[in-house]
């Protein structure tokens, strides 16, 4: 361990973290930590009291110990360092993202033609995993409100690995006669993820509280898909910011009108979508790496550059 000048800790809730804290402190060698997501209230509640022991034995000492917390947003600082009390000083990195496989995609036309689409009907989806948080139920509500408006000419295209929420959301597409509307397409490679986000109009991302970041937002818009956001996922007040996104309340009637009022405004779909492709670079590997370098520069001497947004 002496061998280094600094440990960054990114294993959380398991075992590899404990171990590499303990000799980082024996050793007197300074370490961040980067919960991405895991000490936000809604992952903290998620199997409360095991992880409330698990914490208090094991992971309490790794915390409090820490030179710096990373968080990759300010809504993740904002529902993570209060909560759960934190002293520690604290900056913002986002995650990365790989860009460049995600902005030479096929065209719309054949990403239609190889997922059998209709090339005039509005197509909404989502990638990611099928789970509560996602607020899929009000996805589909919300869909269900939109196809007798497009007069059933649309899609829904539901893709991701299935965290045992699928079923509940197969018995309220059928209870709300989507049947033959909404694909459930299960987990699909990067290739098909990448025909899925390009045939699509609309990309939903507007969960319920606890999505720190929002990995799959960002591969959507550097797909130059429009996506739906609520205020409670990470990148949302990047995208609002920008124009680069539209953030809805949670509440299926508003949501159709929204989604009814966009998907009538070519213009105003092009011009999010524009706006999303330049934002996006911003998660691009090449421009992260040098702000953590600059993280691990500023732990080390004692400084603190302004770009991180020390706290």
């Amino acid at each position: 361990m002496q061998q280094f000048d600094i440990l960054h800790l990114t294993s959380f809730w398991c075992y590899p973290g404990i171990p590499a804290g303990k000799a980082a402190r024996n050793s007197g060698i300074p370490y961040i930590l980067s919960p991405r997501g895991t000490l936000v209230p809604y992952c903290l509640n998620n199997g409360w009291l095991k992880k409330k022991f698990y914490l208090n034995l094991f992971e309490k000492k790794n915390i409090s110990a820490a030179s710096a917390v990373h968080y990759t947003t300010e809504l993740e600082r904002e529902t993570t360092h209060g909560h759960n009390r934190l002293i520690n000083p604290s900056f913002v990195v986002p995650n990365p993202v790989d860009i460049e496989n995600l902005t030479s995609l096929p065209s719309k036309e054949e990403a239609r033609k190889y997922l059998d689409l209709p090339q005039d009907a509005k197509v909404i989806s989502f990638v990611g995993r099928l789970n509560r948080r996602k607020a899929l139920d009000v996805l589909v509500q919300s869909f269900a409100g939109v196809a007798p408006q497009l007069d059933n000419n649309c899609c829904l295209l539901m893709a991701g690995h299935d965290d045992g929420y699928g079923i509940r959301l197969q018995k309220l597409v059928k209870k709300k006669g989507l049947a033959n509307k909404v694909r459930f397409m299960g987990f699909v490679d990067a290739k098909k993820r990448g025909f899925i986000l390009r045939a699509s109009d609309l990309f939903w991302f507007a969960t319920y509280p606890g999505e720190n970041f929002g990995h799959a937002a960002v591969e959507a818009m550097a797909a130059g898909i429009p996506v739906l956001f609520s205020e409670n996922v990470g990148i949302s007040e990047d995208a609002v910011q920008n124009e680069a996104g539209i953030v809805v309340n949670l509440n299926p009637d508003e949501i159709v009108k929204k989604v009814m009022g966009l998907l009538s405004d070519k213009e105003k779909l092009n011009s999010i979508s524009m706006n999303a492709q330049q934002l996006i670079f911003k998660y691009d590997a090449t421009k992260i790496t040098p702000l953590m370098l600059t993280a691990y520069e500023d732990v080390l001497r004692g400084s603190r550059s302004p770009e991180l947004r020390w706290r």
